[in-house]
């Protein structure tokens, strides 16, 4: 059986368009699982589901999540490995 092995990156060394793909992704399964949003987020993150639903845009509730969890986003993203183009290796193990 032949080892396939490829180079994994760290979110801050991918280029802006894979960081936005990593970004996204984040964003997208706190959407589809809350149970994921971190605890210090949680605040953001409501604020975001009840705007979009105030201004009746919940094509723009990602976004919103962004304006308002923004730091959060960027610490959840740091703790993963990721293919050049932004896609979800694994986990950054934590000491």
């Amino acid at each position: 059986m032949k080892t396939k092995t490829y180079e994994v990156f760290t979110f801050d060394e991918l280029d802006q368009v894979a960081k936005d793909k990593a970004i996204n992704d984040c964003i997208v399964t706190w959407m589809e699982c809350e149970q994921l949003v971190p605890e210090d987020a949680i605040d953001g993150y409501t604020k975001a589901i009840v705007t979009s639903e105030h201004m009746q845009t919940p094509w723009f509730c990602g976004s919103y999540i962004w304006d308002y969890c923004k730091e959060q986003v960027e610490v959840e993203c740091r703790r993963m490995w990721y293919c050049q183009n932004g896609e979800f290796d694994s986990w950054i193990e934590e000491e």
